[in-house]
């Protein structure tokens, strides 16, 4: 099975982002008439926060087609986590899915698999596990004990899954079927970066320096 998690603004059930026509908008904010819109004159807002994915020859003014087609995307936009058997050719949505859910899932940070589970991690600091082969959860959103973002994907060794906040704190999870926080290390500056694992060693890298933590008796 490939894994695969994505998640955009407007792509939740509960949180759609609708445009309007594109001559409806612009009777009222197209302010000189030209037919065409600049970021000024988009209200401020997420479809203002996306003006250059619109402004597709980035000429600094959006047209029409190009007000369509972020409104296309916008429609069709769908948040979920899933899993592909291979094999596949062509529109394999139907064929070859073999799960799918749309509920806690991580804004950046890649899901990560280990020893059949699929483990995601989301904003705010919340973990979930799914039986990877069924996408059965197995626990979802438990909390970490540390709130704020997470773009870091999580990553594991052994009996352990490591999971690091943007804030520079490293929570050491028990694999398994239930959540069980083994420590929480602050390492007191921002991360980023996913860590590596390599000859027992996990490199940590921040914005100022890079870690090697390895067990002593190796």
């Amino acid at each position: 099975l490939l894994f695969s998690a994505s998640w955009n603004l407007g792509g939740d059930s509960g949180a759609r982002i609708e445009m309007p026509e594109f001559a409806e908008f612009a009777s009222a904010h197209d302010a000189n008439r030209d037919g065409l819109l600049t970021a000024e004159e988009i209200p401020k807002g997420p479809v203002r926060d996306r003006f250059t994915q619109m402004d597709l020859n980035k000429d600094g003014l959006v047209t029409p087609v190009e007000w369509a087609e972020m409104a296309r995307m916008f429609a069709r936009a769908e948040n979920s986590l899933f899993a592909v058997r291979s094999g596949g050719s062509g529109d394999i949505t139907k064929s070859h899915v073999a799960w799918k859910t749309t509920r806690s899932l991580p804004y950046v940070a890649s899901p990560l698999f280990h020893r059949g589970r699929l483990y995601t991690v989301r904003s705010g600091g919340m973990l979930s596990c799914y039986e990877a082969s069924t996408g059965k959860p197995l626990y979802l959103d438990e909390r970490l004990g540390v709130v704020g973002d997470y773009y870091a994907s999580p990553v594991a060794v052994g009996d352990f899954v490591y999971v690091i906040a943007q804030s520079g704190v490293v929570v050491v999870v028990k694999a398994g079927d239930a959540m069980e926080v083994v420590s929480r290390n602050e390492l007191g500056t921002e991360v980023m970066a996913t860590p590596a694992v390599a000859h027992g060693t996990i490199f940590i890298r921040s914005g100022a320096r890079l870690y090697a933590f390895r067990n002593k008796e190796l």
